[in-house]
Order: structure tokens, then C-alpha cells, then sequence
């Protein structure tokens, strides 16, 4: 379970995880934000392979600045670690894909990240315009497939169906 908890300087990262009993609050990251006037972590998905493999994709941003800086934090188990990405560079959805990575989701835009190691790699999109799309995706249990359906944003151009694996 992940959320953010507001305060007047910005807010703080609040993280439990539930032993069947009951929920037990685990040491949250605090990673270096820039040097904005409000900096916000926007937590948008959490994806756990194993009790010391755990990730977190949130987004930073200030006012009204979307998506802002993506920022994917990492348990292992005995400490996090973190990875701030560009501007823009926002996230959505983690994803395991079948081989101890995942795939993320970014907002509007035309590719997904493929995460293996601690390397992003960009996969574009089959897109008919040059428009972002919404993606929502789904990892087939016990395989490497993955499935996605999204919209583009913003055009005509219609809907997408995209698998990989």
C-alpha cells in the first residue's frame, strides 16, 4: 500500500505493507527533489516480484505542471534506491514482464519503458498519428506476454491494441 501524506512544505511518502493480520508501516525513501517552491510525489503504481524487490513509479511536480519528473524508487529488502527520469517524463502503470523486469506506462506519450536492471529502455508505440496515447496494460499470469489497449489523446486516429511477449 502506498499514498502520500499532504504537509504545508510538500508532503511526505507513506508506505505499509500487510503481514495477513495487520498493516506494518515500512521506512519510507526520501529522495533529493528539486529545488521547486512546493515539490509534490505523486505516487501512480507499485509493483512487488518478491519481498525484496519492490517498485514504485510516482511522479514529481509542482502546481499545475504535468505529468513533471518521473521517479521510480526500488526496495531491496534492506534499503531503497531511486532513479529520477526527465522532464515530462511522467508515469502511470507498473507491470511485471515475465523476467524479473517490467513495463511502465508514461502519460500521453507514444512509447512505453521497459525496465531491466536498473536500464529504461524506450519502446515506441504503433501509433497512426504523432500524438501521446493512454495505455492500460496487463502481464498474462506465469508468462512473459503483455497486453495493452489505449486511446490516442488529442486525434481521430482511434484506438490501440498492443502485445509484446
Amino acid at each position: 500500500m502506498f499514498g502520500t501524506n499532504p504537509l504545508p512544505q510538500g508532503n511526505e511518502l507513506r508506505l505499509a505493507r500487510w503481514d495477513g493480520r495487520r498493516w506494518h508501516k515500512i521506512p519510507s525513501p526520501e529522495p533529493p527533489l528539486p529545488e521547486w517552491e512546493d515539490p509534490r510525489v505523486i505516487v501512480t503504481d507499485l509493483v512487488a516480484t518478491g519481498p525484496s524487490d519492490v517498485w514504485v513509479a510516482a511522479n514529481i511536480e509542482v502546481a499545475d505542471e504535468e505529468p513533471g519528473y518521473l521517479l521510480l524508487l526500488h526496495w531491496n529488502g534492506a534499503a531503497w534506491s531511486w532513479q529520477r527520469g526527465s522532464k515530462e517524463s511522467g508515469s502511470g502503470q507498473l507491470v511485471p514482464d515475465g523476467r524479473g523486469g517490467f513495463w511502465l506506462t508514461r502519460v500521453e506519450k507514444d512509447d512505453l519503458q521497459h525496465m531491466a536492471g536498473r536500464r529504461r529502455t524506450p519502446v515506441r508505440l504503433p501509433l497512426a498519428g504523432d500524438h501521446g496515447v493512454n495505455l492500460v496494460i496487463s502481464q498474462v499470469p506465469g508468462s512473459t506476454r503483455v497486453w495493452g489497449v489505449g486511446v490516442e489523446s488529442e486525434t481521430e486516429y482511434g484506438n490501440l491494441i498492443w502485445s509484446s511477449g
